[in-house]
């Protein structure tokens, strides 16, 4: 796995963009089954047409991860939900509705969420 981290991180902002939006459209598009559907669907260029992403393997699920933390680095975050399926039946979602005031602290909410 940190092989797949490892080779991202040799690359230059383009061509990261370029390889992982090669993944999601080349090697993970979903259509009748998927594990993750974008909130916005084939309108985020970065995601194939049907909106959907099939992750089956933790290769594939740490380049996602990848993917997630990159493009929120950039200030464009990917929109993604996670859906149930035959195999993961339950999932969790938690939204934090932070107010205005706090959001100056966003550094500590989240240290404090993850620790």
């Amino acid at each position: 796995m940190h092989d797949i981290i490892s080779a991202l991180d040799l690359k230059g902002d383009f061509e990261k963009e370029n390889e992982l939006v090669s993944f999601f459209k080349n090697q993970i598009m979903g259509d009748i089954s998927y594990t993750h559907s974008s909130m916005i669907g084939p309108s985020d260029h970065r995601i194939p047409k049907t909106g959907k992403l099939n992750v089956v393997n933790s290769d594939s699920l740490t380049k996602l991860y990848y993917a997630i933390s990159f493009f929120y680095d950039q200030g464009r975050p990917l929109t993604l939900v996670e859906m149930a399926t035959s195999r993961f039946r339950f999932y969790e979602d938690v939204d934090l509705f932070i107010p205005d005031s706090e959001k100056l602290n966003i550094g500590l909410l989240e240290k404090r969420w993850i620790d």
